[in-house]
């Protein structure tokens, strides 16, 4: 087999990355963020129609957002009527009862190797209108 010298030279000028067109590079840093968007609207949407059919009335998902780890997400819920504070406190205490139900219901739903952690935060009444 017959080889030029510049080819050779050409392939030991190679490096990683190399051959690689730069818009594909951002566009993989950009799907990577389509994809936790993606990930963040299937969870809202599974977790509110979890939350009806276990029984828990009267309550939002309003916004989920994705934790440094990317294991984790947490998920922010509103009453739909005025509540009080106690009210507010069983609803909670509700969630994290029928935690393991509802990640359940959210990985049967969702296209992942693996479900991530469920953690549920309150919205202040003044933040959700």
């Amino acid at each position: 087999m017959n080889t030029s010298n510049k080819i050779l030279e050409c392939c030991d000028s190679l490096c990683e990355g190399d051959g690689v067109s730069p818009r594909h590079e951002k566009n993989k840093e950009n799907s990577v963020v389509h994809d936790n968007r993606r990930l963040c609207r299937q969870v809202q949407k599974l977790v509110r129609l979890a939350i009806t059919e276990l029984g828990l009335d009267g309550w939002d998902i309003v916004s989920v957002k994705q934790k440094k780890g990317k294991s984790t997400l947490l998920l922010t819920i509103a009453p739909t009527t005025h509540s009080s504070f106690s009210e507010c406190e069983q609803a909670l205490e509700w969630l994290r009862v029928h935690q393991n139900e509802i990640r359940f219901i959210v990985g049967y739903g969702i296209n992942r190797k693996s479900v991530p952690a469920l953690h549920f935060g309150l919205v202040a009444e003044a933040d959700y209108e």
